[in-house]
This record gives C-alpha cells, sequence and structure tokens, in this order.
C-alpha cells in the first residue's frame, strides 16, 4: 500500500526475517542501498511519480532465490538504481514504520553526514577505536561488517548465517562493536566477511559495512543525490 502526499510517496516498511522491507505492488520489497541493482518479479516499478524498469535478476540471484535466502516470501530487491533518484527517508521509529520517496529536494532535522560512492553504492565515514575509516551503508545487510583487526576482544554475540550476491551463503563470528558515525556513539553488531568478498571492500576502499541496525528507532533521511545521509 503507498500514499501519495505533500510528504512524497510513503509505503508501508518493516523489518522482515532481519532485513528492512517495504510494501510496494502487494508485495515485499527488500530495501538495500548496498545493491547497485534492483531486481524483482514484476519488469517495472512505479514510485514518486516514476515508472523505472527492473531487471528479473542481478549476478544469478532472483526473487525466488533470495526469498530462500532470507527465510521468508519477497516480490523482489530494491537497489541503489532506484533509490538513488530520490530523497529517501528510512523512517524505522516503532510506531510508524515507513519509507518515502520525496521526487523533489526533501529536508529532515538531524545530524548530516557527508556520502561518498562507488557504483551507486552509498560511502560513510566512520571512527572504530578512534581511527577513522570508511564503510559502505547498507540497509540489505542485517548485521554490519569490519574487516580490521581485533574484533574477538569484543564481546562475542556468536555465529550467524549471511549471504551475498555472486558469493553465496557463508557463517560468520560475530561481536559488538563500539562504532562512532558522526556524532553519535553507536553499538552494532559485527562481523567478518570470508576472504574474496573482504578482499572485493578492501579494493574500493571500504573497510566494512554498516548495516541496517543503524535504521533501527530512528529517522534516516538518505539523500544521494545531494551525497548526504541524515540521523534524526
Amino acid at each position: 500500500m503507498s500514499e501519495q502526499g505533500g510528504e512524497g510517496t510513503r509505503f508501508a516498511m518493516s523489518f522482515f526475517c532481519g532485513h528492512m522491507v517495504a510494501a510496494i505492488d502487494g508485495g515485499r520489497w527488500v530495501l538495500d542501498t548496498g545493491s547497485p541493482a534492483s531486481f524483482g518479479l514484476q519488469p517495472m516499478l512505479r514510485i514518486a511519480g516514476e515508472s523505472i524498469p527492473v531487471a528479473p535478476a542481478y549476478m544469478g540471484l532472483d526473487a525466488d532465490s533470495l526469498s530462500r535466502l532470507i527465510g521468508g516470501e519477497v516480490k523482489g530487491l530494491m537497489g541503489a538504481d532506484v533509490l538513488n533518484r530520490f530523497d529517501v527517508v528510512f523512517d524505522a521509529r516503532p510506531d510508524c514504520m515507513q519509507l518515502q520517496c520525496h521526487g523533489a529536494a526533501f529536508e529532515l532535522d538531524g545530524m548530516a553526514l557527508s556520502l561518498d560512492s562507488v557504483l551507486g553504492v552509498p560511502l560513510v565515514q566512520v571512527k572504530i577505536d578512534g581511527e577513522p575509516h570508511s564503510m559502505f551503508f547498507d540497509t540489505g545487510a542485517s548485521i554490519s561488517y569490519f574487516q580490521g583487526d581485533g574484533l574477538d576482544q569484543h564481546p562475542s554475540l556468536g555465529v550467524v548465517s549471511d549471504f551475498y550476491p555472486g558469493v553465496g551463503s557463508f557463517q560468520t563470528g560475530t561481536w559488538r562493536l563500539p562504532v562512532q558515525v558522526g556524532e553519535q556513539a553507536l553499538s552494532l553488531r559485527v562481523g567478518q566477511l570470508p576472504g574474496l568478498l573482504g578482499m572485493t571492500l578492501a579494493l574500493a576502499g571500504a573497510a566494512g559495512i554498516v548495516g541496517n541496525e543503524l535504521c533501527v528507532g530512528r529517522r534516516v533521511g538518505y539523500f544521494a543525490r545531494r551525497a548526504r545521509l541524515v540521523l534524526a
């Protein structure tokens, strides 16, 4: 269900099997700033007055295989190629979970951070143990990742299973890691990516991934057209 109004096009949003999803055209779509491309069961997405073509698959992953990996049925994945067209607000407060897409520029009060990008995927600057690092901001990631040393010095949160397009499923230990994003001190569940995927991040100049835990309980303005991220 969607609603068009002065605050843009709004969709019901929720956390589903650890992933941020929006209810669009009668089905769940994973919201994934970390994927350069969208894909789904239908060939077109209609958002904020635009009709945007969507491929049936990306890097061997389609809606059916994504549903199996997640553990619940989804209609597709909305990646950076779609989300970056708009000013987007992920409102993950418990009483009003919603996705807002604005065709025109939208302002959100809060702490503003600069974004860089690689292939349209956003990069945000964080500090870990006082050291600056560039990390991908990936709303499609249910946990965060850090490829640096010393994770095992932090509280262990156990082993989890995850997956990435082109890599498939893998397991990683996780730890509770203090991460400073702008002026905010956060505590994120962090794992380590398997070798090839970790190397790919390093080649892109990233030390890891900030996942959708950043959005929990808050409003996040993702304004890729203006290279800004706002934490409200």
